[in-house]
């Protein structure tokens, strides 16, 4: 794997596939991170890619999840990589800048949409795909760490009042915020 440009790498890296089946409808981040987490043990990967965040509840926890039950190091939202013998070097868009990241493999990385972008897959490519061994594991049942004891709606709120309009109405809200709601 040293020295491999990264079409090469990804070409090696993608063998075969994995699917983890479950009967669960919407599980828990620790449940999914687990069992990806028990199967990874099994295959042992340099990197293991996640999203930025769940498509279905929109949480990013599966990726920091399954990189500390792996023990391995977690970078978080990166937009482009590469890999250099056993390094991956991460750039990281923050606040008008781009961090850089340096990491020995292996490595779990979540992507953000950045440089990063998918490329479509060719004709050749999706016929090849087919021919792939696909590696199928039953997910574990473990306790869930969560419990819903009930789900309501929100109270219903009190309508709000207008007190004027512009910077002559600023007394009047002052005097409110102090005599009926207590906040001043």
């Amino acid at each position: 794997r040293e020295n491999l440009p990264w079409l090469e790498f990804r070409r090696v890296l993608f063998r075969s596939g994995i699917l983890i089946e479950s009967n669960i409808e919407m599980a828990e981040p620790f449940f999914v991170a687990s069992n990806i987490s028990d199967v990874i043990k099994q295959e042992l990967p340099d990197i293991i890619l996640f999203g930025a965040k769940a498509s279905d509840d929109e949480n990013s926890q599966v990726g920091p999840i399954v990189a500390a039950l792996l023990d391995v190091p977690f970078l978080a939202n990166v937009t482009s990589f590469e890999i250099t013998e056993n390094v991956v070097k991460s750039e990281i868009e923050i606040e008008g800048a781009t961090e850089i990241i340096e990491s020995l493999l292996p490595v779990a990385i979540s992507i953000q949409k950045g440089k990063t972008e998918p490329r479509i897959a060719s004709m050749m490519d999706i016929r090849n795909a087919n021919k792939k061994e696909i590696k199928k594991f039953s997910a574990k049942t473990i306790e869930s760490y969560f419990k819903i004891e009930k789900i309501e709606p929100p109270l219903e709120r009190k309508g709000g009042k207008i007190v004027g309009e512009g910077a002559k109405a600023v007394p009047e809200l002052i005097r409110l915020l102090k005599e009926e709601a207590k906040v001043l």
